[in-house]
C-alpha cells in the first residue's frame, strides 16, 4: 500500500503467477497443510503460521527443499529469544550448494 494524503491506497501487483497452483509456494502450502492437519489457503494464512509456529515453519522448508547439510534434523530454532535465537544449533551446511540446486 501506497499513502495518498495519509489514506493507504491499494497497489496493484507487479506480477502474478499464470498458474498460482503451480507455485512451489502453492505445493509447499499443500505439503504443510497434509503433514500439518492444516488448512493454509493464501500468503496470508502461510505468513500467519511461518510466524506463529517459527520452529515448525523452518523444519518444514528444511523437509520440502531437501536441503543439503548435517544437523538439520529436529527442533529448527532452540530458543526463541531474539536477537539471540539458536536456529539449527550445531547445523551445517553449503549456503551456495543449497541455492544452486534450487534455482
Amino acid at each position: 500500500m501506497s499513502l495518498q494524503s495519509g489514506t493507504p491506497v491499494p497497489q496493484k501487483p507487479t506480477w502474478s503467477p499464470a498458474n498460482p497452483a503451480e507455485t512451489h509456494m502453492s505445493r509447499f502450502m499443500k505439503v504443510v497443510n497434509k503433514r500439518r492437519h492444516i488448512d493454509l489457503e493464501s500468503y496470508h494464512d502461510l505468513h500467519t503460521w511461518s510466524v506463529s509456529e517459527i520452529s515448525a515453519f523452518w523444519e518444514e522448508v528444511v523437509e520440502f527443499f531437501a536441503m543439503a547439510g548435517e544437523g538439520l534434523e529436529g527442533t529448527a530454532i532452540q530458543e526463541l529469544q531474539m536477537p539471540h535465537a539458536r536456529w539449527y544449533p550445531g547445523a551445517r551446511l553449503n549456503f551456495a550448494d543449497n541455492v544452486l540446486r534450487i534455482v
